[in-house]
């Protein structure tokens, strides 16, 4: 769990970037609120935090005397602005990146994959570290999966899934033996559980695909070509996972 703690003078914006935190990223908890510098000091001293969130109005006051004190723990600041022209400031504190206000969702989970880049022990890193792992060792499972449509089932070895794809309450299998995809009564959730661990990835909340059947990836992490020549998009928040993970190939 990532410590956390939000500098700001305005009450709103503390309360709105600690609930959009809850909401996206539960890896991190925002142990305490601090509306001036001097409660700042006090408060890094009484919570050790590992990441600050400081507004760029309070960077910019002459008594920010949180950063000389050599006596409190080492932190990563990330800066808040409701300017790009006074995000600039960020640089002076070295801080991990910074957010314009207001916040939204895909900016904050750049800025935190920034600071796990930068601090190899959360969550994310973990994670990222496990996809290479599983990539690089996986290992080929003859995994029969139940496909149910109406009142029956089809039984399909796991290895002919290319990628799956939901499709409101179903889920369209596309398959190495034709070019039509099956269709599944259930939700793309329900059937990934079923599915060998390793071996395959979400890339989009509505794209799961197999490691292995990629045969081309975009060098921006834009897309991934599978082995049936279909293009798919790569959604935003996943592009650096899957260039990081080919890139280690």
């Amino acid at each position: 769990m990532i410590k956390a703690i939000i500098i700001d003078d305005e009450n709103a914006s503390c309360l709105f970037l600690k609930k959009l935190i809850a909401k996206y990223c539960p890896e991190i908890e925002i142990v305490g609120i601090a509306n001036t510098n001097q409660e700042a000091v006090a408060l890094i001293d009484e919570v050790h935090p590992h990441l600050i969130f400081l507004d760029v109005q309070l960077l910019k006051e002459n008594e920010i005397s949180f950063f000389n004190k050599s006596n409190l723990p080492p932190f990563e600041i990330i800066i808040t602005s409701p300017k790009k022209e006074l995000a600039v400031l960020s640089y002076t504190v070295e801080a991990v990146d910074y957010l314009l206000k207001p916040i939204k969702k895909e900016p904050l989970f750049r800025a935190m994959i920034k600071y796990d880049t930068k601090n190899k022990s959360n969550l994310i890193t973990q994670q990222l570290l496990q996809l290479q792992k599983d990539y690089n060792n996986h290992t080929e499972k003859n995994v029969l999966i139940a496909i149910k449509q109406s009142s029956a089932f089809i039984m399909l070895n796991s290895k002919e899934i290319i990628y799956l794809e939901a499709d409101g309450n179903q889920t369209k299998v596309f398959i190495k033996s034709t070019n039509l995809p099956l269709i599944a009564d259930e939700g793309i959730g329900d059937f990934v559980k079923r599915l060998p661990i390793g071996q395959f990835h979400k890339i989009h909340k509505s794209l799961v695909i197999r490691l292995k059947y990629i045969k081309k990836y975009g060098d921006k992490g834009e897309y991934v070509m599978m082995i049936n020549d279909k293009i798919l998009t790569v959604a935003n928040l996943e592009r650096q996972t899957f260039l990081t993970l080919f890139r280690k190939k």
